[in-house]
């Protein structure tokens, strides 16, 4: 590497898919460049030991207003602006007509 990353991210547990582990990531122009480690060269250092590193912002309280005032947001809408944000997660707090208070609702 001809010049150091932007930031480390050192000594996280990273969450997969498929799997768990702990390593470092390079952050370079505000993108993952590379996880592993160790990586020497480095602007910013954040020690991460202990923690879980997530993949994104999760919005734990939003009204995606579905279903019943689809006209305000719904789903498509709503989880399509997060994404953009660079919210990975919303868990939906229900303010609906009807309640959906059951699986299939």
């Amino acid at each position: 590497m001809s010049r150091p990353y932007d930031l480390v991210i050192e000594n996280g547990t990273i969450h997969t898919p498929t799997s768990s582990y702990r390593a470092d990531i390079a952050v370079l122009e505000g993108r993952i460049a590379a996880i592993g480690g160790p990586f020497e060269a480095a602007a910013e250092r954040i020690d991460a030991a202990g923690r879980d590193v997530l993949p994104g912002i999760w919005h734990v309280h939003c009204h995606f207003r579905e279903p019943g005032h689809t006209y305000k947001e719904d789903f498509q809408t709503g989880s399509a602006a997060a994404a953009v944000g660079g919210v990975t997660m919303c868990i939906d707090m229900t303010n609906n007509t009807p309640h959906p208070t059951t699986l299939d609702d």
